[in-house]
């Protein structure tokens, strides 16, 4: 009897501890935390701006510590406010006391010294219960170190580059940068002079100017060609655009020799009128589009050249973009006195699916998240120049937008409609590996169940057999 208590109590103990098995939590942390940071480069007394997420397995409040390098650092504002807020030099205490599965802390800091500055979050727990943690997160900062600011090209006065060009009439579009090399001028019908005034970096430079210096009413352009004392070449030009005796733009054309196909609509090369209002940066150019002299439209940089188009019925209009001779549609947000050009072709980073959002009465393309809890949030490709693209978010109640260089690129994108939150691969094979583990786990008890039932059995076969009852007569043996 005592083996078969002892057996029966491990079963027991084994059941129990299957059924608490299912009870706990697969994962013991309560949810996680991430920092975004607007640069991950920056110079002393430009402003670093922190973004600190807490994300939940259940909707709840949430408290937390911010540490950064204070001798680097210098704690300005977070939102949201608490009263504690950098009153302790190097922390910064991070509070929601709003039930909600994700929680967002934006911080902002002044850079004070150069060096490496460490940024964690780390401890938070979920408020009323202190052994549900959250996994902790870090980055570093880099200030003013050689990397941020490289040693001063000393061969940069022999290069072929022009520090100034100046006309008599008129004013260059765009302003005048050393790296910008096409400028366009409009001038009255009554001034017939293109004269042009450049000074060189190199003074030993050899400067000439191709075109003629009489101006005929329409374009007219003008090159002036460098050559540094080093043998490098560079050219500018400079297009006048003379306008005809009743002060007309003979430039602005129409018909359909000018006809753009752009996703299968056709539209017609126009001149923005004074109601159109320019992207931030741009102003008025003239360029090639085919045979043709068209007007168009340039950043400072001279790197992004756009067309305004109209339909026939010109119930369609707007920016275009025109790059190697080929029109594209044209996606940009403008934010913080700055304008970011949009990628539509790069991919979205997973648990993302392409989708639009209505800004300013413009559908923007957008990759907004799968999981409907953040359906504040979408993320923007921006296009960084150079080939270089990167992700950013932008928060749609608040109309702002922060850097997300923990995005990579070439991700599959996912193109369903928006569903629940998905469950991640760890936790999917969490719940395997325990199935499995319960499911051997059974079938080892039953085993010990029917062992121990054989076992019960046999015993009572062998004690019936010897067992012999006194009171009974037996036979005599003869």
């Amino acid at each position: 009897m005592k083996r078969v208590f002892k057996k029966l109590t491990v079963i027991l103990a084994a059941c129990l501890l299957i059924a608490s098995m299912f009870n706990m939590p697969i994962f013991a942390d309560a949810g996680t935390t991430s920092i975004t940071l607007s640069t991950s480069t920056l110079k002393k007394g430009e402003t670093l701006t922190i973004t600190a997420t807490f994300t939940l397995n259940q909707a709840n409040v949430v408290e937390g510590e911010l540490k950064y390098d204070s001798t680097k650092l210098k704690f300005i504002n977070a939102t949201p406010t608490d009263d504690t807020n950098g009153k302790t030099a190097g922390v910064v205490y991070l509070v929601a006391d709003d039930l909600a599965k994700s929680h967002y802390f934006r911080i902002n800091f002044e850079a004070i010294a150069d060096g490496d500055a460490a940024i964690s979050v780390s401890g938070a727990t979920v408020v009323g219960n202190e052994e549900e943690n959250l996994t902790a997160s870090s980055k570093t900062v880099k200030i003013g170190n050689a990397q941020n600011n490289p040693p001063q090209d000393t061969t940069k006065n022999k290069s072929a580059s022009l520090t100034s060009i100046t006309v008599a009439k008129g004013t260059l579009t765009p302003a005048f940068k050393e790296d910008i090399t096409e400028y366009t001028v409009t001038v009255p019908y009554s001034h017939t002079d293109g004269i042009l005034t450049c000074q060189s970096r190199d003074s030993k430079a050899k400067i000439t100017v191709e075109g003629s210096r009489e101006l005929k009413v329409g374009l007219n352009k003008r090159t002036i060609v460098v050559t540094s004392s080093s043998g490098e070449v560079r050219r500018y030009t400079v297009t006048f655009n003379r306008l005809d005796e009743n002060g007309n733009d003979t430039t602005a054309v129409n018909g359909d020799s000018l006809k753009v196909t752009v996703d299968s609509k056709d539209f017609f090369i126009a001149k923005a009128d004074e109601t159109v209002v320019l992207p931030e940066g741009f102003t008025a150019t003239i360029t090639t589009y085919g045979d043709a002299q068209v007007p168009a439209y340039t950043d400072a940089e001279g790197r992004i050249l756009l067309l305004y188009l109209v339909n026939e019925d010109q119930s369609e209009k707007g920016f275009f973009l025109l790059e190697n001779g080929k029109v594209s549609a044209f996606y940009y947000i403008e934010y913080a006195d700055k304008l970011y050009v949009l990628n539509t072709g790069v991919a979205a980073p997973e648990g993302y699916y392409k989708s639009t959002f209505n800004l300013g009465g413009r559908e923007i393309p957008c990759y907004k998240y799968v999981s409907e809890a953040y359906n504040e949030y979408i993320v923007l490709a921006v296009n960084e120049g150079e080939g270089k693209e990167v992700y950013y978010r932008y928060d749609t109640k608040e109309g702002t937008m922060q850097r997300y260089p923990e995005f990579s690129d070439g991700s599959v994108v996912n193109t369903n409609t928006p569903v629940s939150e998905i469950p991640s691969e760890k936790r999917i094979v969490g719940i395997v590996l325990i199935t499995v583990f319960a499911l051997g786990l059974i079938a080892l008890i039953v085993l010990v169940i029917i062992k121990i039932s054989l076992s019960a059995k046999k015993r009572k076969e062998s004690n019936e057999e010897y067992y012999i009852d006194d009171n009974t007569d037996t036979p005599d043996e003869f």
